[in-house]
């Protein structure tokens, strides 16, 4: 296998050649997989189908990564019945990279589909599930302690899957326990990271952003980007900066299920996939993701002190920052 030399530094009972095919075969597998779960799905009977795909983090002309970018509303595409089939089976096969969309992020969708057909069928596609699920662990796990750099790990699929987005391959799709009889989805927000940095701590953060940038982008040099950058920030050289960066804003849901005479509720669980529902029963109730329309539709803050802050250099989230009068 060409390039297998390459991964002798892979550490299991497997090594170089003989890890490196296993692994393969890994990969090969999962897609196979996939594929029948599509061919299943489409045989069963649908109960319901319906899907939220969210926007997907683009790059700018000015090969800025906007996935870190601060959210301010989230208007999903909503796709019902056959539409929302499809989407889900192109969003649980893998996922590429594109020239003018962000690598660090897979294509999303969310939402429920719930299928059903004969016993026999059913626990078939629930099997299938589990068993992917199985292979995305082993694979995860393999690779995360045969390889604890990100870059021997970007490395692999370099060589075995060109631009696949590695979350893709790894992240468990999502099946619900049998008897479920509600499902609530819901924004899960981590809010703003905020921390007080001096100006020797920005110069560091903008010429590694700035590094990043010139590598996209031919075009331009990261010494004037840096040129740019410093002049703006020279005025702060004694005085203190506020970085602020937004965390990540991702979609959830809760499950309750059948048990004796009542049911008990799932803890929530990130979306990073439509919920999968094999079984014969409806459910009782469904809430959908709504539109995301701001932080401060999630939840109430009470208590904040009121600040002004003037941005020195805004796409990196860096503020000048006074504190205004009660």
């Amino acid at each position: 296998m060409s390039n297998h030399t390459e991964f002798k530094f892979l550490g299991s009972t497997l090594s170089g050649e003989g890890l490196y095919d296993y692994l393969l075969s890994l990969l090969d597998t999962i897609e196979a997989e996939v594929l029948d779960v599509s061919a299943l799905i489409r045989q069963g009977e649908i109960v319901h189908a319906e899907v939220a795909c969210l926007p997907v983090a683009e790059v700018t002309e000015d090969g800025i990564d906007t996935i870190h970018h601060e959210i301010e509303t989230i208007y999903p595409t909503r796709l019902y019945g056959n539409d929302a089939i499809e989407a889900y089976l192109r969003n649980i096969q893998y996922q590429y990279k594109h020239s003018d969309l962000s690598p660090k992020g897979a294509r999303r969708c969310v939402g429920i589909i719930h299928v059903r057909g004969s016993a026999d069928y059913e626990e078939q596609l629930k099997n299938k599930i589990h068993f992917i699920n199985q292979l995305k662990l082993e694979i995860k796990t393999y690779l995360s302690a045969c390889c604890p750099k990100s870059r021997h790990r970007q490395k692999f699929y370099q060589h075995t899957r060109v631009g696949v987005l590695p979350k893709t391959v790894t992240r468990k799709l999502h099946l619900a326990k049998p008897d479920v009889a509600y499902v609530s989805f819901s924004w899960l927000n981590k809010g703003y990271l905020q921390e007080k940095i001096n100006y020797k701590r920005a110069l560091d953060i903008l010429h590694k952003a700035n590094a990043s940038i010139a590598e996209n982008r031919t075009d331009l040099d990261v010494t004037d980007l840096n040129s740019r950058d410093e002049v703006k920030l020279s005025p702060f050289e004694h005085k203190e900066i506020t970085w602020i960066r937004p965390s990540k804003l991702n979609p959830r849901f809760k499950c309750s299920y059948y048990i004796d005479e009542g049911t008990y509720q799932d803890e929530p669980i990130r979306a990073t996939s439509p919920l999968l529902i094999v079984q014969r029963t409806p459910l009782k109730r469904y809430k959908k993701l709504d539109d995301f329309r701001g932080v401060h539709t999630l939840a109430k803050v009470e208590g904040l002190k009121r600040v002004k802050r003037t941005p020195i250099i805004e796409y990196l989230g860096m503020y000048s920052q006074v504190i205004l009068p009660e």
